[in-house]
């Protein structure tokens, strides 16, 4: 929010207090194909010091995710500035939606489309059936063994940095809860499923798990993060947005501001 400089003091104290209303903030961004969710937070904090006028200045602005999402894949990445940081454990750990597309007849070490083809298998006994009766399997409270590429940690290291290292660790199934699976499409090799799921599901896990149920192997295509929380993908904000009038914002219902930090709070870097 830019203030003319021939404004009178009142209304640039104004513009002042709406804009800092972006120190303390949480709204949703859909994370592009092909950017990591960490560059998508570096725009936005490029941008909201902008907003707030803080380059070169302290204090320096704490933004921060809720929720990860490969660089392969797109969606709502909700997004916690300031204050806005500490409410960011619901949204990990809460409800979210996927669209996935899995690929059958192939397999790859990643799990997705971004890793090298570790085996191929035959997928043409494999029929909309087969997909729609498995899926009861993974409804509900299931375990689940993440992909060897993931961002959790061994020894406080990534395993996806273990692994592109060549040490292979063993992953542990996780206890993990998916609400509902739907089957939207089926053709030649591929499916397209509708997950409503609690945090820590990995969709590639999912996608790779169902190849194996039908007797073949599969990878994921492609994958759209639709809902986090109350956030859904129409109610993402541009970067361009994060210049605005928050109030305008709040309105809409796009920008959350109740999460005022406590008095003796102090800027974090």
């Amino acid at each position: 929010v830019r203030c003319p400089t021939h404004a009178s003091p009142f209304i640039q104290q104004l513009v002042l207090t709406m804009s800092s209303l972006w120190r303390h903030c949480i709204f949703a961004m859909n994370k592009p194909v092909g950017m990591t969710s960490a560059t998508l937070l570096n725009k936005c904090k490029k941008q909201l010091r902008n907003t707030l006028d803080l380059n070169g200045q302290s204090p320096k602005l704490k933004v921060g995710h809720g929720g990860t999402l490969d660089k392969y894949a797109c969606g709502v990445l909700v997004v916690g500035v300031g204050a806005g940081c500490k409410q960011l454990t619901g949204y990990l750990s809460g409800g979210k939606a996927y669209e996935v597309v899995g690929e059958l007849g192939s397999a790859t070490d990643t799990d997705d489309c971004d890793g090298e083809v570790i085996m191929q298998c035959d997928s043409s006994h494999v029929t909309q059936q087969c997909v729609e009766s498995l899926l009861p399997q993974f409804t509900g409270s299931i375990l689940q063994t993440p992909p060897l590429y993931s961002a959790l940690k061994h020894n406080g290291k990534r395993m996806s940095d273990l692994a592109r290292s060549g040490i292979q660790v063993s992953q542990q199934p996780r206890r993990v809860t998916i609400d509902s699976i739907a089957l939207e499409q089926f053709g030649m090799d591929t499916f397209t499923l509708s997950v409503k799921c609690q945090g820590g599901v990995y969709m590639r896990s999912l996608v790779r798990d169902i190849g194996r149920g039908v007797n073949s192997c599969a990878y994921m295509k492609s994958l759209v993060r639709t809902k986090v929380g109350d956030f859904t993908l129409d109610q993402c904000l541009a970067i361009s947005d994060l210049a605005e009038d928050p109030c305008n914002l709040m309105q809409q219902g796009v920008l959350i501001i109740d999460c005022a930090p406590a008095k003796n709070d102090t800027p974090q870097s």
